[in-house]
């Protein structure tokens, strides 16, 4: 079989680079910073397109037909000019620099764009498997050859990388009906577009950034149509949108399937660029080269493959820079490292949109679409950490706070946002945050994590007041001057104001007196005004769980008491100082009705404590704890004072030193009723419970099968007169309460048995494939944990093994598993095996553990 053929074909852009003067032989020059700039030109568009595929190993399935360097020769003048670039080296100690970095970005406007092609005939390049078209932002002068080359093109695929403005032009008119197939018919479905989310922001479209990739998903879905120049862009059957090197939209808009969304589960947009070397020119043609790799292969899958790719080939060049080219010893893309032995990322992970859904209003969760039961995300987490528990679902560090929970992620990324706006340029006042949170809540270590994330690399000093503890003026007069001396040594201030929201003659009565700062930057103290400079003022709530309950008197009707408290404490005033807020969940359920993550936010904190007040539970990644305890810690309705009282609670368990958090470990009850509800905490440890409606449908469900199982077993009909007998085999109803509810600790008992077998019971999960069976192995595994279940329950009532049964509470399958006959083994087994049968029947269905998310 022939290689593919890839035909490249569009705008070639200039890009000038300029970079110090490399010193050659004089050993005696000055340093890179002092020398001479060099100037170098560099090819963009189909240019740097033609040579990345070019450049794979000769053996490679793919043949370009693209632009030769000889045909561009002519076209090296300032005419021709797209773009300059001034270079600085990465490491700056170094006197011969080898890698380079963009320091400075210039466009040049209304530069002439021609049309460049193959200088071979179209005809003679049979069977195409790609054809690769790049537009240029100012048009083309010769567009009558862009259009001769599409129509006599015969491609598997048309690849399309857009330019602004989008959705318009002779060009984008021919290339959105799609190539021409043998038959001489356009095929729709063979086009492929590539747009950058930037310029989708450009034309309109309301896309946030930096926030969450649920955010970006339902942005997208929600506002793709709002722009109707774009309708035609938008109903492409393959528009591939990147938001940097992060993630990637696939949206198909010719058949209506939902889109499908790729992205790094540990950035957000924007985020490995600037991790790396910053700004880097190239990378959705890099990304484009990646695509087209991908696409060559023509089968199924081959545009998911090439999405994967490409996302791999940006993100080599936006991490390798731009290396010294031994040919002219000038800066220049490095080829090969952007495509050699290029494969997919594995930190890419995938997930359905669900446009259909978010259309209608919903708030989606990319973790509970792709993991289910946040309950059990929860134990995975504490138990082999939250890189293997939630390494497939979005997830956001600050500092040494994490969370997987969307509403933080996008919370804090917001605060982050503003600092980063607020550090881009000179400031004369303060830049002030509320933060607001339960009591325990861990607001202040939230802000100080979040400030200094953003902060990074900047000389800062951080100053912390407990406004409840100033008693005059002159307190709050000597916090501000102490910031100012901050700001005059040259650090900016991260000022955290712990209890702003503290009483003060009246009640709020600190609000009035930060307002002069807060508007103007300066302060007064003895009869004088100093200007603040810039700052960051964190105002830390006391009272108040969110800024909606702080803010809630504005909306009260006139003459309300509360409200015009509010008025006169200057609270309206206040809030309109504020550039933003942020609400701290914590560890505790915010609300029944809504807050369903709370486990996992509670998980997190419960991992990270245990890693560091009893280390040696820790094996490799994993955390050796009695399921149990761990039941009671991650279940329990609230802690007395949040954060701290788990901490607490760990602090009072015996287990500094032990390589197992065991329930004996715990403290009493009566100890525990200091930070939780002692009586609901060991009653979550001893009998861990199902909701009521729930294990009752499945006991009943189990019940049956285990009649069904025994009369199975009556081989004779003294055998079956017997059963009909025995009073375990009466209907639900007619059975004694102590029968039934050791039938619903066996439901109860359900979801421990699935963790064993790395399961999980949950709602519907849309888009993952539930257990339907289990293995023989898991069977074995199941069956023989239920009969010790059922011992262990039988034994604490006092029952006993043979010789005598009856009343005496004695039978005779009381005896370790190994010894037991194998037609009470299939018992057990039968009452395992049914599980996947019976859920279903009560809205459940059973999933395996980290196996979502693509």
């Amino acid at each position: 079989m022939g290689r593919k053929k890839i035909v490249i074909a569009g705008a070639v852009t200039n890009d000038w680079l300029t970079f110090p003067q490399p010193n050659g032989h004089d050993l005696d020059s000055e340093p890179w910073r002092d020398r001479d700039t060099s100037i170098v030109v560099r090819r963009g568009g189909v240019g740097l397109l033609t040579a990345l595929l070019s450049c794979e190993p000769s053996d490679h399935r793919h043949e370009v037909f693209g632009v030769r360097s000889e045909q561009l020769e002519n076209r090296k003048s300032a005419e021709f000019v797209h773009s300059i670039l001034d270079m600085v080296p990465v490491d700056n100690e170094q006197d011969e620099p080898s890698v380079f970095k963009v320091e400075r970005l210039r466009r040049i406007r209304n530069q002439t764009s021609y049309w460049h092609w193959p200088q071979v005939r179209l005809q003679k390049i049979e069977d195409p498997a790609l054809l690769l078209v790049v537009d240029s932002s100012n048009g083309f002068k010769e567009i009558a050859a862009g259009l001769d080359v599409i129509r006599h093109v015969r491609p598997g695929y048309l690849l399309y990388k857009t330019a602004r403005p989008l959705g318009t032009g002779l060009l984008w008119d021919e290339v959105r009906q799609g190539p021409w197939n043998e038959e001489g018919v356009r095929d729709l479905d063979r086009l492929v577009v590539v747009v950058n989310a930037d310029d989708l922001r450009a034309e309109g479209i309301e896309l946030s950034r930096h926030l969450s990739w649920e955010k970006a998903a339902e942005d997208f879905v929600r506002q793709i149509g709002a722009n109707g120049r774009l309708d035609s862009l938008i109903t492409c059957a393959n528009l591939i949108v990147r938001f940097g090197c992060d993630g990637v939209i696939h949206h198909r808009g010719l058949d209506g399937t939902p889109p499908k969304l790729y992205f790094d589960p540990m950035r957000a947009e924007g985020e490995f660029i600037k991790s790396h070397l910053g700004y880097m020119i190239g990378l959705t043609t890099a990304f484009t080269a990646g695509l087209a790799t991908g696409l060559v292969d023509g089968k199924k899958g081959c545009i998911e493959m090439g999405i994967r790719l490409g996302f791999a080939a940006a993100r080599r060049l936006a991490k390798t820079g731009f290396r010294i080219n031994p040919a002219d010893g000038a800066p220049d893309y490095p080829l090969e490292d952007i495509v050699r032995d290029l494969e997919p990322d594995p930190r890419l992970a995938s997930v359905e949109i669900p446009s259909a859904e978010i259309t209608t209003g919903l708030s989606w969760s990319i973790l509970e679409d792709t993991m289910g039961d946040p309950a059990e995300i929860a134990r995975h987490i504490v138990q082999i950490g939250p890189s293997a528990a939630l390494g497939r679902v979005p997830t956001a560090h600050f500092g040494r706070l994490m969370t997987a929970d969307r509403q933080e992620i996008e919370s804090f990324r917001s605060i982050i946002n503003l600092l980063n706006e607020y550090l881009a340029g000179p400031q004369t006042r303060p830049l002030c945050i509320g933060v607001f949170g339960p009591h325990g809540s861990g607001k202040a270590f939230a802000a100080v994590q979040v400030a200094e994330s953003a902060a990074e690399g900047r000389a800062v000093g951080k100053l912390e007041y407990n406004v409840s503890q100033f008693a005059t003026l002159d307190d709050l007069a000597s916090a501000f001057q102490q910031i100012r001396d901050h700001t005059l040594s040259g650090s900016l201030p991260l000022v955290f104001f712990d209890t702003f929201d503290a009483a003060f003659r009246i009640n709020l009565g600190w609000l009035r007196h930060f307002l002069v700062p807060m508007q103007s930057g300066r302060f007064s103290q003895r009869g004088q005004t100093h200007a603040l400079g810039p700052a960051v003022f964190f105002f830390i709530s006391s009272s108040f769980p969110t800024f909606t309950r702080f803010a809630e008197p504005i909306d009260f009707p006139n003459g309300h008491a509360e409200r015009a408290a509010f008025y006169a404490a200057k609270g309206p005033d206040f809030i309109s100082c504020l550039r933003g807020y942020v609400d701290v969940l914590g560890p505790d359920c915010a609300d029944p009705r809504t807050d369903r993550m709370y486990p996992i936010r509670r998980a997190l904190l419960l991992r990270a404590l245990l890693e560091r007040r009893a280390p040696s539970l820790r094996v490799g990644e994993r955390l050796t704890i009695d399921d149990a305890v761990l039941n009671g810690l991650l279940m329990v309705p609230n802690y007395r004072h949040g954060a701290r009282s788990l901490e607490m609670v760990l602090a009072m368990s015996t287990i500094s030193g032990k390589k197992e958090f065991e329930r004996a470990a715990l403290p009493s009850e009566a100890q525990l009723n200091l930070h939780v509800d002692g009586k609901a905490f060991m009653d979550l440890v001893r009998y861990p419970r199902l909701p009521a409606a729930l294990r009752e449908t499945i006991a009943k469900n189990l019940n049956s099968i285990y009649r069904l199982q025994r009369r199975k077993l009556a081989r004779t009909e003294e055998d079956r007169q017997t059963l009909d007998r025995d009073p375990l085999m009466a209907e639900w109803d007619d059975l004694d309460e102590e029968i039934r509810e050791s039938t619903r600790n066996q439901a109860d008992d359900i979801p421990h048995k699935l963790r064993m077998v790395n399961c999980y019971m949950s709602r519907e999960v849309k888009g993952r494939l539930p257990v339907n069976a289990f293995t023989e192995s898991e069977l074995d595994v199941l069956a023989e944990r239920e009969h010790e279940r059922w011992n262990a329950e039988r034994l604490q009532k006092q029952w006993r093994s043979p010789p005598r049964e009856g009343k005496d509470r004695l039978k005779p399958y009381l005896i370790p598993w190994r010894d037991l006959e194998q037609q009470w083994k299939d018992v057990d087994r039968a009452t395992v095996e049914c599980v996947p049968r019976i859920l279903p029947r009560v809205g459940y269905h059973i999933y395996r553990l980290g196996t979502g998310g693509g």
